[in-house]
């Protein structure tokens, strides 16, 4: 992609925080071939703005998407954008590409660079790419990524956080419970996409039986709103190796626990992939989502499903059936067996 005199770019990303992390080439793609541009992107808040800010974004060039979807909190959102004329606007894998196209116009970009599912949206945007069908959504972000740089897409380094190698200050001083060895478990998958949740009676009786066949520590993690989860999992499995950090911590001491850690346990959520872009070996549920697209294939991962013939049912149903058979109808041994084959395959490696 050759394109002249970009000076500002606008990113249009308002989703989760795996979707930030998961289009973090993007961002340094951009911020490579055009150093001196002003990078702007939409997030849906302050934990989303967080992430970008280590992908070298200055805070006041983050626009703050309410996640509330009410009619006048989107509205003063498209008055605020509509103040903006970007050069460049580039929409990552898993966006609404119409609301993009729409967004694109309203600020009256030159250019813009997506991928297109119809021969409309192609027409509508300057740099078209034909929609990959089949690979996972990081993939689809680096071929972005290798349109802006005119790279072959292959030889574009994996994905890893751009501060992975100065990890965040060493949190021992602050959390002195933490063993040197643990596992985090995240239990959550944010307030609005609750059946992305593994069943906690699966989840606790797993904890039980890693506690007392490894006798390793179990760190649970997650926002403040997801406190109730871990009380729940702490009163269900009844051990002084099991402990919370849930409300504790902030997203980037959260990401620093995370790192240093021997493994995650997670369903799809966005500590799955903040787990992975650290290497941080992950074993995850899936369900209502889709492994193949979502699953982080580009570090040591595990995906456990029970691949219903209903699944997955995501995006088309953005807040569950009502039925979650895809993440109940679990056999524990089944479950632990598939956990203790991964974690020891991962010691071996680590030997």
């Amino acid at each position: 992609m050759k394109l002249e005199s970009i000076r500002t770019i606008l990113v249009i990303n308002h989703q989760g925080i795996g979707d930030i992390v998961l289009s973090i080439p993007i961002y340094l793609s951009l911020r490579e071939k055009y150093p001196g541009a002003k990078i702007y992107s939409t997030v849906k808040g302050f934990s989303e703005s967080t992430i970008l800010t280590f992908a070298g974004l200055s805070d006041k060039f983050i626009f703050t998407e309410v996640l509330s979807s009410g009619f006048f909190e989107k509205f003063k959102f498209l008055l605020k954008i509509f103040q903006y004329k970007f050069d460049l606007v580039v929409v990552p894998a898993g966006q609404n590409i119409r609301n993009a196209l729409i967004i694109s116009w309203l600020t009256r970009s030159r250019y813009s660079l997506s991928f297109y599912k119809n021969n409309f949206q192609k027409f509508l945007i300057t740099t078209p790419i034909s929609f990959p069908l089949n690979i996972n959504r990081v993939f689809r972000n680096q071929i972005i990524s290798a349109q802006i740089l005119n790279r072959d897409c292959c030889k574009l380094l994996p994905l890893l956080f751009p501060y992975s190698q100065s990890t965040p200050s060493d949190h021992n001083s602050k959390f002195k419970m933490l063993n040197s060895r643990y596992i985090v478990v995240h239990p959550g998958s944010g307030e609005l996409e609750k059946h992305k949740r593994f069943n906690l009676h699966h989840l606790s009786n797993l904890i039980k039986l890693i506690i007392s066949s490894y006798d390793l520590q179990i760190v649970i993690v997650g926002s403040p709103q997801e406190k109730s989860l871990s009380e729940s999992l702490i009163s269900m499995v009844l051990s002084s190796n099991l402990v919370s950090l849930v409300g504790k911590t902030s997203l980037v001491e959260a990401m620093g626990v995370v790192s240093k850690s021997i493994m995650l346990i997670s369903g799809d959520s966005s500590f799955m992939h903040i787990a992975a872009a650290f290497k941080v070996p992950t074993f995850t549920f899936f369900g209502p989502t889709s492994s193949e697209e979502l699953a982080p294939t580009w570090a040591p991962h595990f995906t456990y499903s029970l691949k219903m013939p209903c699944s997955p049912c995501y995006p088309y149903l953005l807040t569950g059936c009502g039925n979650t058979i895809c993440m109940d109808n679990v056999k524990i041994d089944s479950l632990f067996m598939s956990f203790s084959n991964f974690f020891n395959t991962i010691n071996l490696q680590n030997e």
